[in-house]
């Protein structure tokens, strides 16, 4: 059973599917508590979040009115349980907490075993995955159906991992009208099939900071035919904090077969030089980018002699910068233009190129920052080239590419075909 969270003022139809329910915030409208522009049938949720110490006797007409005529359930806040213990059968008890405390978790789980509900709801504000862990062990043995998710920097995958945490469905909203922050959008949230996630999948996916949650990866592998066979997903895991990641993939119980590495982990304290793979159970890194430049440098005829211009100085530029040297490439017509200059000093010396000079004529560039090569943000008006990598996934509108060139999401096909067959080898050992 999965929610489908909106404001009571959202202006579209939406069709369910068999296992959706709708919940209408009645307090996100401009009239708080209307609801006669409202669909309302079994399969509506009725949240009206207006009560502090306690509930007024509107919201109680109301909400008895709506069970008694329609059979849809309706959220009541644990404080405020005595007030509607009538409406018990059509109720979701739900409570929200804005910290971890574990003790403050366990009154919450007495004062659910004591209660009588059809449905029970926690949210919880949760930044660390060794919480969830918790979180999981806390809940397990929890008999009656209950949804469990995070508000906090792991919302997203709380929502993903939902049967991990013993919850009986996942809430989601629809981007543009989201209810609450962190929240996960609807067709978001079904590219990972999460119902069918489970403590015997195998588990991988992308580390990294907030962009990891743009990342094209997830439609391609979740939708892998061998993927499903063999029960395997790959899923989105933001952490700031890698140790705290690290104890979860080693703590958790769920069976991890790999990951993408994307910044600002690509240079991991142990390696000297930038990795975008991680293989867990036979622990090695490697760098599925550099092959990705060393096809790409095929695939556009560069020759060994060729002019290049890197823009960027993070780890996608060392790992074209090492595919140019693995490919012998001379290394004197090599050049850097970026802003980070002591990033500069370090490449120049390390792979033996240049600073970008007076001479702005180049057969390759490179563009390895973030942001796009047509983006008026990024000024190369005096720069020629022949052949362009673009690495960003966003191509600016305001320009047609040119046709001898690579982009970044062709670029990203470039390493998953090489990440690919990794992730499957892992995958077949367990």
């Amino acid at each position: 059973m999965n929610v489908i969270c909106l404001p009571a003022s959202y202006p579209y139809k939406i069709t369910l599917k068999d296992d959706e329910y709708i919940e209408y915030r009645l307090d996100l409208q401009e009239h708080q508590g209307k609801t006669n522009h409202l669909l309302i049938n079994n399969k509506t949720i009725i949240t009206w979040r207006t009560d502090t110490a306690e509930p007024y006797q509107k919201k109680i007409d109301l909400f008895t009115q709506l069970v008694q005529g329609f059979n849809c359930l309706v959220d009541i806040e644990l404080e405020n349980y005595r007030f509607y213990q009538h409406l018990f059968y059509n109720m979701i008890l739900s409570t929200h907490l804005d910290k971890f405390d574990i003790n403050a978790l366990k009154r919450v789980k007495e004062c659910f075993e004591a209660r009588e509900s059809k449905y029970y709801k926690l949210a919880i504000k949760i930044d660390k995955y060794a919480d969830l862990i918790s979180l999981r062990a806390l809940f397990q043995d929890f008999q009656k159906p209950i949804f469990i998710m995070s508000t906090g920097k792991l919302s997203i995958i709380s929502r993903i991992l939902y049967n991990y945490l013993n919850s009986h469905g996942a809430y989601m909203g629809i981007n543009g009208y989201l209810t609450t922050e962190n929240q996960i959008d609807r067709e978001y949230f079904y590219q990972f099939n999460a119902s069918l996630i489970n403590i015997d999948s195998l588990i991988g996916g992308l580390v990294g900071g907030q962009q990891i949650y743009s990342s094209i990866g997830y439609a391609h592998y979740n939708h892998l035919p061998f993927f499903q066979t063999n029960n395997a997903f790959y899923l989105p895991f933001y952490t700031d904090d890698l140790a705290d990641l690290i104890y979860f993939i080693m703590n958790s119980k769920l069976r991890f077969y790999g990951l993408s590495i994307t910044m600002p982990y690509k240079y991991l304290q142990s390696q000297n030089t930038p990795i975008n793979t991680y293989l867990i159970k036979t622990n090695k890194y490697t760098n599925t980018d550099i092959l990705a430049f060393t096809d790409s440098f095929y695939q556009l005829k560069t020759s060994t002699d060729d002019r290049v211009l890197l823009i960027g100085s993070g780890a996608s530029t060392e790992s074209a910068l090492i595919a140019l040297k693995q490919s012998n490439h001379q290394m004197d017509k090599v050049f850097i233009s970026a802003r980070n200059h002591e990033r500069i000093a370090y490449l120049t010396d390390k792979y033996s190129i240049s600073k970008l000079d007076n001479n702005l004529h180049f057969d390759l560039l490179i563009n390895c920052s973030p942001v796009d090569i047509y983006s008026r943000k990024l000024d190369i008006k005096q720069i020629s080239y022949h052949s362009l990598i673009n690495l960003p996934y966003t191509i600016s509108q305001t320009a047609l590419p040119m046709s001898n060139s690579i982009d970044g999401k062709a670029f990203w096909r470039l390493q998953a075909k090489y990440q690919e067959q990794l992730f499957n080898q892992e995958i077949l050992s367990f």
